[in-house]
């Protein structure tokens, strides 16, 4: 017991707090005491969010983004074809993928692939060949078979709610009483005291990391820009662009940060970037120079 406790227990033959009302050892049993905290630090970090998956709302993002992006040039070319039908049958923009249920979006994504798919020798387009559409069909599988639900609804992190503000501080106080008065039963009571003190563990607030996608664009001709390495100083992140002229950055903190883009060790991007939490952050990039 520490010295600081000593008071409360010679004021208190049989101390109480907010979780004993009474001579705890006596009247209470370990497990009423271990529900009662364990009721408030779940208030406390609002676990409301069972079964939310920021991964999940990450890998659709990227996915409404791709699925969108191979949509929206097999929509011009099939114009160019005068096939309409088969271009009104596409959807091109990103938010008709992610505001839909994980299911719809997924069967949504699928129906848009086969388009393609079927229709594969009227796009002639480098950037959508039977080898891409297949790797795009292994995310629409890999993104169905993820756990959980992306559902916005629980998007929200503890450390961004008022109730986790409000609640957190006297909990705290309240846990730190109920270290220094439970102390009163180490010696009469080991086992009580032991639970209690396990129990009263404050658990770790989660940060949400945020994704980015970039996509690099030639100023000349504004076509994608492939084989541009990018890199987040203070992240510490880099990557290089695919055929689309695209990268995805996964679990960055927000803030901001320095972005710089390289090609055959020429620096061609120099440029400060905030990055904005709790969401995917969409990047284009031109690229001058090239």
């Amino acid at each position: 017991m520490t010295d600081r406790a000593k008071p409360l227990i010679q004021a208190n033959k049989h101390p109480t707090c907010r979780y004993f009302k009474t001579n705890a050892s006596r009247y209470i049993k370990p497990n009423t005491v271990c529900k009662l905290l364990n009721t408030d630090l779940a208030a406390a970090t609002h676990t409301l969010n069972e079964g939310f998956s920021q991964e999940k709302l990450n890998k659709k993002d990227i996915l409404g983004f791709k699925a969108s992006l191979y949509a929206g040039k097999a929509y011009v070319a099939f114009s160019l074809l005068d096939k309409t039908s088969l271009a009104e049958s596409l959807s091109c923009n990103k938010s008709e993928y992610t505001h839909l249920p994980d299911l719809d979006c997924a069967t949504l994504a699928e129906a848009m692939h086969k388009v393609l798919l079927d229709n594969i020798e009227l796009i002639d387009i480098p950037s959508i060949t039977i080898v891409i559409l297949a790797e795009l069909l292994k995310q629409i599988e890999a993104f169905k078979l993820l756990q959980g639900t992306s559902s916005k609804e629980n998007k929200t992190s503890p450390v961004l709610t008022k109730a986790f503000d409000d609640t957190l501080p006297p909990l705290l106080e309240s846990v730190e009483d109920l270290k220094k008065l439970v102390g009163f039963y180490f010696e009469t009571k080991p086992d009580f005291y032991a639970r209690v003190m396990a129990t009263s563990a404050i658990p770790t607030v989660h940060v949400i990391h945020t994704y980015i996608i970039i996509t690099a664009i030639l100023k000349s001709t504004g076509k994608p820009a492939p084989g541009i390495t990018f890199a987040l100083a203070k992240a510490k992140k880099n990557g290089t662009t695919d055929r689309d002229g695209i990268l995805n950055f996964e679990e960055v903190r927000s803030g901001e940060d320095v972005l710089t883009g390289t090609s055959e060790g020429k620096e061609v991007v120099y440029k400060k970037v905030k990055i904005k939490r709790s969401t995917t952050n969409e990047w284009e990039v031109v690229i001058e120079g090239m």
